[in-house]
This record gives C-alpha cells, sequence and structure tokens, in this order.
C-alpha cells in the first residue's frame, strides 16, 4: 500500500498557497508556491507543491522552464497540454511586463507604456530572441522592480 499524502486542501488554511497570496501579497510566497498557484492541482501522487518544486528543481529554476517548448511542459508528468499552457503563457507574460516596463531604443532606455498595447508581442519578437530569453528572465528574477 502505498503512503497517503495530504493534499493541499488538508493543509492548515494558513500553510496554502492561495491562502497565504490573499493574506500576505505574492512576497510572501517562495517561487514554489507561486508557480503551485498556477497550476492549481496536483497528481494523484503528487500535491501541487510537490509537482511545482519537482519542475523547477528538474530545470534548473523559473528560467529553465521559460525556455522549454509547449510541447516539453505538456510531456511533463502532472502538467500535459492545458497545465503546459497554462504555465508557458504565465512564463510569456513575465517576460512581456519585463519588456513593457524599460525597452532599449537606440541604446537608451525609455518606459514602454504608449506601446504595450496592443504591440508588446510584436516588440518582444523583435527585441528579444529565444536565445536571450532566459538571460532576460534571470534580469527580471534578480531585480523585479525594473
Amino acid at each position: 500500500m502505498a503512503d497517503y499524502r495530504l493534499t493541499v486542501r488538508e493543509w492548515p488554511q494558513s500553510e496554502r498557497p492561495r491562502e497565504k497570496l490573499a493574506q500576505y501579497g505574492a512576497d510572501a510566497l517562495s517561487t514554489v508556491e507561486l508557480l503551485a498557484i498556477i497550476l492549481r492541482t496536483g497528481t494523484a501522487r503528487e500535491d501541487v507543491v510537490s509537482l511545482a518544486q519537482r519542475l523547477l528543481v528538474d530545470h534548473g529554476g523559473i528560467a529553465g522552464l521559460a525556455d522549454c517548448t509547449m510541447t516539453e511542459l505538456a510531456a511533463e508528468h502532472g502538467l500535459g497540454l492545458a497545465k503546459g499552457a497554462q504555465l508557458k503563457a504565465a512564463l510569456e507574460l513575465v517576460l512581456q511586463r519585463r519588456l513593457c516596463k524599460t525597452a532599449v531604443f537606440s541604446g537608451k532606455s525609455r518606459p514602454m507604456s504608449r506601446l504595450c498595447w496592443p504591440s508588446a508581442p510584436v516588440i518582444a519578437a523583435i527585441r528579444v530572441s529565444r536565445s536571450s530569453t532566459k538571460a532576460a528572465l534571470r534580469s527580471y528574477w534578480k531585480n523585479p522592480s525594473l
């Protein structure tokens, strides 16, 4: 018989990621907890927090996850196509947020607020190649206030 594992619903309310987010704000949560909120559910063998932790460890953190293709994410145990798409979209939003706050034009940085709607994806595609996505996300995670 397999060992019984508590589901997140069975945890004390003060320990659940969504409730912690509501009570204390995003700054009080770890990357694992934030990712668990995005993923929403785990599997029969793995609660959502364990799933989030495994994904981060297996891929070398959030930047490694961002470099995964939709096919790679969908192939992960516990994700599938829907959660893979959800995760890929969330990671792309982080990158777009970073790009919308500051863009480099002719070596000068300037706010892009006028340009972010609806053209941010176009600018993101022009300004950030897939090879530099990891560097852009690492930079963001080191200094999210930018």
